[in-house]
């Protein structure tokens, strides 16, 4: 269950909040609230959230063979702050709060998760600072201009352990080709280094990279994904999405940049758009994503990037 809420709270400002419970049977729960206010030259983000869901773990590696899935249960706890203002003519500095609380539940005993890094969880504060490049011509339905986003962050644990940094480049090309026909590219890196958590690692797969994969197939230090999405309205509020990706996790840099045929994985599929709003182009969407023989769906808000 879901729920989007926008409107304008004061002159040249806009808001947004979007809502989100997923609750099963088995007493499973997944629920995030996110307002965002858009102020001048000033934007705000802010997302709580809880999550007490099954999931997997294959051990770490684009190599991690599905013959090693081990499920466990994350019991997690997070609250996650942005804000950002405009410098001068495109650019924009910022900076990034993040305070999580992860307990690790219903574990093999001496399996894979067990002896994985950062398996005891426990609670951690990462504070960060990004500058980007913004020329796109809207932050949501994109149809010309570009982002340039780089980003650092450093975490450190309540007791001094898991003390890690993550580094992140995000380049996104929006190609406007007739009528609102739309070919949008992004390529995106990840590097961390220090004691890095297994649930705080990169991963491929879910909503956003490679959608044919299951979030966390694969996971590792590193990461590099490229896609591609052709963008097309169809009649009414509906529109049409077509996606490639790929991607690949490393544990060391080096072989990010050189991984291996069998390292990159390589995903499709294609989805369709409601437009909510067209003045702000306030869009949810189906995605079906296909990846190594797998089928993923995402219904959600907002494009993939």
């Amino acid at each position: 269950m879901g729920g989007l809420w926008y409107g304008e709270p004061a002159e040249g400002a806009f808001g947004l909040m979007k809502a989100s419970v997923r609750y099963t049977q088995n007493d499973q729960v997944m629920a995030s609230v996110a307002p965002e206010l858009e102020l001048g030259d000033v934007r705000l983000k802010l997302k709580l959230g809880f999550e007490r869901f099954p999931d997997r773990y294959f051990g770490l590696g684009a190599r991690a063979p599905a013959s090693a899935e081990e499920g466990f249960t994350p019991v997690v706890w997070t609250a996650k702050g942005e804000g950002e203002y405009r410098l001068a003519g495109d650019v924009f500095v910022g900076g990034d709060l993040e305070v999580r609380h992860v307990r690790i539940a219903d574990s093999e005993a001496g399996g894979l998760v067990e002896g994985a890094p950062g398996a005891r969880g426990g609670l951690a504060l990462g504070l960060g600072a990004h500058v980007s490049l913004d020329t796109r011509d809207a932050p949501r339905g994109t149809r010309s201009g570009g982002l340039l986003r780089l980003s650092a962050m450093h975490f450190e644990g309540a007791l001094g352990a898991d003390r890690f940094e993550r580094f992140t480049l995000d380049a996104r090309r929006f190609v406007p080709l007739f009528g609102e026909h739309v070919l949008a590219l992004r390529g995106l890196a990840e590097v961390h280094q220090g004691d890095v958590p297994f649930h705080q690692m990169s991963m491929l797969g879910g909503g956003d990279l490679l959608r044919g994969l299951y979030r966390g197939r694969y996971r590792d230090r590193h990461l590099a994904t490229a896609q591609a999405e052709y963008r097309m309205p169809l009649f009414w509020r509906l529109g049409l999405a077509g996606f490639v990706e790929a991607g690949t996790v490393a544990h060391e840099i080096t072989d990010l940049a050189v991984p291996g045929l069998d390292a990159v994985k390589l995903g499709g599929g294609l989805g369709l758009r409601f437009l909510v709003n067209a003045e702000k182009r306030l869009a949810c969407r189906l995605d079906v994503g296909r990846s190594e023989g797998h089928t993923q769906f995402y219904f959600t808000f907002d494009e993939a990037f």
